[in-house]
């Protein structure tokens, strides 16, 4: 049975002769997945449980994969987990918002454009979509596929081939991922949960009270919980490896982030976010970050065409 004591205390525990720390809970990594894991640990509890989220760099960094300005968010995913748990992470989202008072949503189109490398993904995607709104009808997910008219008409700033299709989400949006992350750690704290930055987690005993070693103030420390999360993005493998028969396969990769200045005297940029689905596999975000400029983003720059 798991004990639950206040959110701002901790029992003793004498573990060969170290006086440490216990929790119920213990989430490691303050990125978005690790702070929203603490924060939902002590949102929806009657009984507020004691949790502390351990981060290995000092608070805010640039070290993983949470810092920056924007993201994008989207229902149109080309399988149908992410496409059935989306809804869900807009109404959390807009819930955040609303408590917090703290824009961090905001709606903008996200336009999908594919070669002919890219329809077998974009027939997913459509699928995916089609199918959740079946299941979940009052879910508020609106894509279209646009006729070739349709996207030279409401897209002039882009010049595509006679081989793409193009699908629009009115429903999609940009996430302001700085903001995110110090939002959802500050109501994380507002309900008792404790932030520990600079705590470098070097082992995990698993035991009836799992055990949390690793380094604080240039200094060992050990903290124990009833409970563990590990959150820790890139450097997970290292935590988790040494607990399990098989490796997971596990992949950190690497993104490149490019801003692109919008011509004065051109076009203009295109006035949503976009994915593209074939061959080039990058994505974009319009000029939110810094005025006059686009943010490019993608995964395999050596494919990436430049006209």
């Amino acid at each position: 049975m798991l004990h639950v004591c206040s959110a701002n205390a901790f029992s003793p525990v004498e573990t060969r002769g170290i006086n440490m720390e216990h929790y119920d809970y213990i989430v490691v990594g303050a990125g978005i997945e690790g702070s929203w894991t603490a924060y939902q640990l002590v949102k929806g509890a009657e009984k507020k449980p004691s949790v502390l989220l351990l981060e290995r760099f000092p608070l805010p960094h640039s070290r993983g994969s949470s810092h920056g300005q924007t993201r994008i968010i989207r229902n149109a995913y080309p399988d149908a987990f992410h496409t059935s748990i989306m809804p869900t992470a807009f109404r959390e989202w807009q819930k955040l918002q609303a408590e917090s008072g703290v824009d961090v949503l905001v709606p903008k189109p996200l336009l999908l454009i594919a070669n002919e490398e890219g329809y077998k993904k974009m027939d997913k995607i459509i699928a995916c979509v089609n199918e959740e709104k079946a299941k979940q009808p009052d879910a508020d997910i609106q894509l279209k596929e646009l006729s070739r008219e349709e996207l030279e008409t409401e897209f002039p700033q882009a010049k595509f081939s006679s081989q793409h299709r193009a699908c629009v989400e009115h429903t999609a949006g940009i996430l302001r991922a700085d903001k995110c992350v110090a939002t959802v750690q500050s109501e994380f704290k507002k309900l008792g949960g404790v932030i520990r930055d600079g705590f470098e987690v070097t082992s995990v005993v698993p035991g009836e009270r799992v055990t949390v070693r690793g380094r604080f103030n240039n200094q060992a420390a050990s903290v124990t919980a009833s409970k563990l999360a590990i959150c820790a993005g890139p450097w997970a493998s290292k935590l988790i490896d040494p607990l399990l028969p098989t490796k997971l396969p596990l992949e950190a990769l690497r993104i490149l982030v490019f801003y692109w200045k919008i011509k004065e005297n051109g076009p203009g940029a295109i006035p949503s976010t976009f994915i593209d689905c074939g061959e080039g596999d990058f994505w974009g975000i319009p000029e939110l970050e810094y005025p006059h400029m686009y943010k490019v983003c993608g995964r395999r720059i050596t494919s990436w065409k430049i006209i």
